[in-house]
């Protein structure tokens, strides 16, 4: 599909292969297929506009949030779990990168969940930044609607080092990408919201 992103959209226009991934994603157990239905879907998104409307149009972007969901009270407790996590938050960010999805976003308070899982989890916290961060981008309702839901407390968080773990190289790396996020983040605030805003 990387050398022929065209397949991806015929794939989800002419099959039901959307509907089926997205009711596999939901399933409350874990197994084996329900991350593979996760990375199916992921790669379907990534170079797709067409598929990530798609997606929005199927409800989609609600059917990745509540799976996300299942996690904001604790981490992943397998590897599998953690991979399929990650799909799914991939998912998420390939939708926020169309502008007409964004409104769904907002609707589904989405960022809510986001400033949550930044919070409260140590798995979720750099890809729930990554959302975030593509969500704000061309958005001037959803940043508003980020500073409203109190984002920027782990912001700032982040930005001075609190929760992120430098301790060893992988730590430092993934600090460093929460980092890069983050400026991004606010850079997008800086740059869409009204000026003199009271927050």
């Amino acid at each position: 599909m990387e050398l022929k992103p065209e397949v991806a959209d015929t794939l989800v226009s002419t099959t039901s292969i959307m509907d089926w991934l997205l009711h596999r994603i939901s399933a409350p157990e874990s197994d084996s297929n329900r991350l593979y239905a996760s990375e199916v879907l992921t790669i379907l998104l990534q170079n797709s506009d067409k598929n990530k409307r798609a997606l929005a149009e199927r409800n989609g972007i609600e059917v990745v949030l509540q799976a996300i969901a299942r996690y904001r009270k604790s981490d992943p407790v397998s590897a599998e779990d953690e991979e399929f996590l990650e799909n799914i938050f991939g998912a998420l960010c390939a939708s926020a990168m169309v502008k007409e999805n964004k409104a769904m976003l907002l609707k589904a308070e989405a960022l809510e969940l986001m400033i949550l899982m930044m919070k409260k989890r140590n798995v979720a916290r750099l890809p729930a930044v990554k959302v975030v961060n593509f969500a704000l981008t061309d958005s001037d309702d959803l940043c508003a609607q980020f500073v409203a839901a109190l984002g920027l407390g782990p912001v700032f968080g982040f930005l001075m080092g609190k929760g992120l773990d430098c301790t060893k190289q992988k730590g430092k790396e993934r600090a460093a990408e929460v980092q890069e996020n983050v400026i991004s983040i606010l850079a997008n605030l800086l740059q869409r919201l009204p000026a003199g805003q009271k927050r």
